[in-house]
């Protein structure tokens, strides 16, 4: 068996102390002074944002990290909403498939500016190899902030966002998606502005529909996480140990590398 992991007794008992002190204030009790680790009873209270009912759980979290996995952390803005956040810019969580590893999430600047047809400046969405998420969507829409209005004439006009406060109209934003013809031409036109691209889907949507609405209806990503079913089936809740920087199930006896111990059962199990 693995040899057991725990923090420094002083931390742990003011880490119970905290969780004391939630739980009273939440009007329900907590098991935190008996035996069972301290992890264990962590990882096993859910989370949720208020505004939004799904259960958040392993991979993703959003207080304590050791119950999630590197790089899964949400947070909650403010509307109660979960939200991660990729390359510099904040997406709102539309729903999470534990299933199949993958969740489906939106731009938040698509929320910026409520009943028009315009988007904020944004990043591009750049995920490496490395990155435990990828995009699902293969189509790109391309915002060009800061065009010229004058060279803006002919078939680009279509592609006008009406955002507020662009110097007196004398700057144009356009959006576009990446197969358009007329890309090109809005991007020489365009050439001293700012051009980003962002994910989209238009799931039967006309894609020269209205662009803000075409980014609420968001993307798809998929993840690459530790297998948690095994910790599960065992009993067990899944989490990370940072100090080792591995996976770690725990149980209500302490965390263990992969499952809780199960009675007539040998601890040791192929990956």
């Amino acid at each position: 068996m693995s040899k057991q992991e725990d923090l420094p007794i002083s931390q742990e008992l003011l880490y119970r102390a905290s969780l004391f002190q939630r739980d009273r204030s939440q009007g329900f009790h907590s098991m935190i002074l008996t035996g069972v680790d301290f992890h264990y009873e962590a990882c096993s209270v859910p989370r949720t944002c208020s505004n939004h009912t799904q259960e958040i759980h392993f991979p993703f979290y959003i207080e304590e990290d050791f119950c999630g996995f590197p790089g899964f952390k949400l947070s909650c803005n403010n509307n109660d909403q979960p939200v991660i956040r990729l390359s510099d810019n904040d997406y709102l969580i539309h729903q999470i498939f534990y299933n199949n590893h993958s969740l489906r999430v939106s731009n938040a600047a698509a929320f910026y500016y409520p009943n028009t047809n315009c988007v904020p400046p944004i990043h591009n969405l750049s995920l490496p190899a490395s990155n435990p998420f990828q995009i699902i969507s293969p189509r790109n829409m391309f915002f060009l902030y800061g065009c010229n209005s004058s060279l803006i004439d002919g078939n680009l006009t279509e592609y006008k966002l009406d955002c507020p406060g662009t110097d007196n109209g004398s700057l144009s934003t356009l959006a576009l998606f990446e197969e358009s013809p007329d890309l090109g031409v809005a991007l020489n036109q365009c050439r001293d502005g700012m051009v980003t691209k962002a994910p989209a889907e238009t799931d039967g949507m006309r894609s020269d529909g209205v662009v803000v609405e075409i980014l609420k209806r968001g993307f798809g990503l998929s993840w690459t996480a530790s297998n948690c079913s095994v910790c599960e089936r065992s009993g067990g809740k899944c989490g990370f140990d940072y100090q080792v920087y591995q996976f770690r199930c725990f149980c209500t006896d302490r965390p263990h590398a992969r499952q809780c111990d199960i009675p007539g059962e040998s601890y040791f199990h192929a990956y």
